[in-house]
């Protein structure tokens, strides 16, 4: 396995180990069917069976499946990102299977101290909730409540709302008449730590993606904008982005980038990004056919002026900003609950080593930088697996039931999986292309 790890880099580990499983149990079959080749057609079915019997047949009670979902909800129009939205039927559906099959939810902090003492069992699972939509509130609590299960959300500080009121949930009134749009506001958060039933746990502040370098990738124009370009410039509207036209100004470049917690910032020179919007704010500029080889000639310009392009965090600031956001992530949220929060999830599952042990210094329990099978050897790491669903319960359902199944082991089921993930995939791209 280890080797495998070093030619295939940083894929998860039970990926690696199913892949490698298949392999093995895909050659060990030719080899047995051409070599038996005098043997009854029969036998050497059977003897097919009992090597994917025992290559592929891997259970252990000890392999807790950790779910991931973001949004559950009966509107995702508002999100225009329906692969992060799972229908309320769909989900009400899984915890119906979940319920009836005799499976136990675990928070964060269960979850911790079952690994840590070793004391799994096959029908544990951990039900999480990224980003803190409103939703977990108005719809996720309510169901979890009604089927005796819990889970956690993951709430990025800074795109917590105002302070009120806490929202109607679809258990006081009809779906229809709720507000789906939206994140949690303070007193929301209070209630759903002090309830327990869905735990809130720390994903960090800003969940912004960063330039890290130089290199120019695309430009905003007036018909295209990504999200967090957007989000990156005007900080001031995360929890309202839905509700505004953005007004990034066309031209801007978009450089290379990652995740915040996981890459040194770079800031580009105002004047450089300057140069490049004044030269797309011509009237008509992005009707000519050589558009984007006039801002780069733009670049170049200003390149050759000797000028630096901008400014790269230096290491030891890199790692003051990791620590400053891990550090107040997980003090707002006990102020606002007064409770304990001891695990974070990195946004769109991005880490560096580095920021992994400062978070565990920082007072986290686990991080979600785990690529195994949750063993009981390493508590602090926690790998996930992440659900999308289109709506249609009978296809959402069996690859929920697959998840948790090849997960556990049962690797005979991953054909089966992944190509209801592929029909799943597909679906969600087209929807996406129509809502953007």
């Amino acid at each position: 396995m280890d080797v495998l790890r070093k030619i295939f880099g940083k894929w998860k580990e039970r990926r690696l180990q199913r892949s490698a499983r298949w392999l093995f149990f895909v050659c060990a079959s030719l080899v047995w069917w051409f070599l038996g080749s005098e043997i009854a057609n029969h036998y050497r079915i059977l003897g097919i069976l009992l090597i994917g019997a025992f290559l592929l047949e891997t259970w252990r009670s000890w392999r807790i499946p950790v779910l991931t979902f973001h949004s559950v909800s009966s509107q995702c129009q508002w999100l225009k990102m329906p692969d992060l939205v799972v229908s309320l039927s769909s989900f009400e559906h899984n915890l119906k299977w979940l319920k009836s099959h005799g499976y136990r939810s675990l928070t964060m902090d269960e979850l911790y101290e079952v690994r840590k003492k070793n004391e799994a069992g096959n029908k544990l699972v951990a039900l999480t909730f990224d980003d803190g939509f409103l939703d977990s509130w108005v719809a996720v609590a309510p169901l979890l409540r009604e089927y005796g299960l819990k889970g956690t959300v993951f709430v990025s500080t800074g795109w917590i709302e105002d302070d009120g009121p806490p929202r109607p949930q679809v258990d006081t009134i009809s779906p229809d008449g709720i507000q789906w749009e939206g994140y949690l506001n303070p007193t929301e958060i209070r209630l759903l730590k002090n309830e327990g039933v869905l735990d809130v746990q720390s994903h960090g502040v800003t969940h912004d993606r960063i330039f890290k370098g130089g290199d120019i990738r695309a430009f905003v124009t007036d018909v295209y904008c990504p999200l967090w370009v957007y989000l990156l410039l005007y900080p001031e509207y995360r929890t309202s982005w839905y509700k505004n036209k953005f007004h990034t100004p066309p031209g801007y470049p978009i450089f290379s980038n990652g995740e915040a917690l996981a890459v040194s910032a770079f800031y580009p020179d105002p004047d450089y990004v300057k140069a490049l919007t004044d030269t797309a704010g011509q009237k008509g500029f992005f009707d000519r056919k050589n558009w984007r080889m006039e801002l780069m000639d733009a670049a170049d310009v200003f390149k050759r002026s000797g000028r630096e392009l901008g400014k790269r965090e230096t290491r030891l600031e890199t790692l003051k900003r990791w620590r400053e956001e891990l550090v107040h992530s997980k003090l707002h949220l006990e102020e606002i609950t007064g409770g304990d929060v001891s695990h974070f999830c990195w946004p769109r599952t991005a880490w560096h080593r580095k920021s992994e042990h400062l978070a565990l210094e920082c007072g986290y329990r686990s991080t979600t930088a785990g690529r195994d099978h949750n063993s009981p050897e390493e508590p602090w790491h926690v790998s996930r697996v992440h659900i999308s669903a289109i709506g249609w319960y009978p296809l959402d359902l069996t690859r929920f039931v697959l998840e948790i199944w090849v997960f556990k082991g049962h690797y005979w089921a991953w054909p089966m999986l992944w190509i209801i993930q592929k029909i799943i995939l597909i679906i969600l791209r087209y929807r996406r292309g129509i809502l953007v």
